[in-house]
């Protein structure tokens, strides 16, 4: 038994990699480090405050899908994402999970 396991490991591994490469692209992603201060702040004192790392990323979808929402893990809450040229771009804070809830076209 552990042999059928092992080797079903390794094709459902393979198999998420094929899906990943062929649903999400990742075009480019960027690091983006910010302070959270109280306006108006002198330039001098720009990086006073909190301090906010943040990572953006613009994702490639190769699916045929009419719109893209961000949600909750219940699927509750849908806020609308700009999503042309099958692209949507996206931020997120530290250890953030996004999930995307996709409209498929025609439907």
């Amino acid at each position: 038994m552990p042999r059928f396991i092992h080797h079903q490991g390794g094709h459902v591994h393979r198999m998420l990699d094929e899906i990943r490469a062929a649903v999400y692209t990742v075009v480019g992603t960027l690091d983006i480090e910010a302070w959270r201060t109280p306006e108006p702040v002198p330039f001098r004192r720009r990086r006073s405050g909190e301090r906010m790392k943040l990572a953006a990323a613009t994702l490639r979808i190769d699916l045929p899908v009419r719109s893209v929402a961000e949600t909750d893990l219940m699927e509750e809450g849908h806020r609308r994402l700009a999503f042309r040229n099958r692209r949507v771009s996206l931020v997120f804070r530290p250890f953030e999970i996004k999930t995307l809830a996709l409209k498929r076209a025609g439907k």
